[in-house]
């Protein structure tokens, strides 16, 4: 049975790198580089989730600097159950204080922080098309403002 979920996603640049975390699925053991985001709280809007979800995931602080987010549906697997994934990908910016805000210490499945060059996107994001081209886009987006 598909779980619904309602999320965002943060494509963070800074000195030529994206910003997200390594990540291991407690099931499959198959790794993964994620950008920071999340689920959308019942009290949040997807902005609000998406700068808490980072901050939560990396220590990091950032504003939202997209106008209007890029919507993708997908079907995810992670630990054992398909994911019907409505997600927001928003384009971030890191706050004037460059340095993480606390160590993190997230979910089990987290294994630490870290910045990939943004010329290994296809490479890194290759594991889900959908994403891939949502981070492509944003990067493009943001590259070029």
């Amino acid at each position: 049975m598909k779980k619904i979920r309602s999320r965002v996603s943060v494509i963070v640049l800074h000195d030529g790198k994206i910003l997200g975390f390594h990540a291991e699925d407690p099931l499959s053991h198959q790794k993964y580089f994620f950008l920071p985001g999340g689920k959308i709280e019942e009290s949040e809007t997807p902005e609000e989730a998406a700068i808490r979800e980072t901050q939560e995931e990396t220590g990091y602080s950032i504003k939202i600097i997209s106008e209007k987010p890029q919507f993708e549906r997908y079907d995810f697997i992670w630990n054992g159950d398909t994911n019907d994934c409505q997600a927001w990908f928003f384009a971030g910016q890191l706050e004037p204080r460059r340095q993480p805000l606390h160590q993190v210490k997230d979910a089990d499945y987290h294994r630490g922080v870290d910045w990939i060059p943004i010329e290994k996107i296809n490479e890194v994001f290759n594991y889900h098309e959908t994403i891939l081209r949502a981070v492509q886009a944003l990067v493009q987006l943001i590259q070029s403002s």
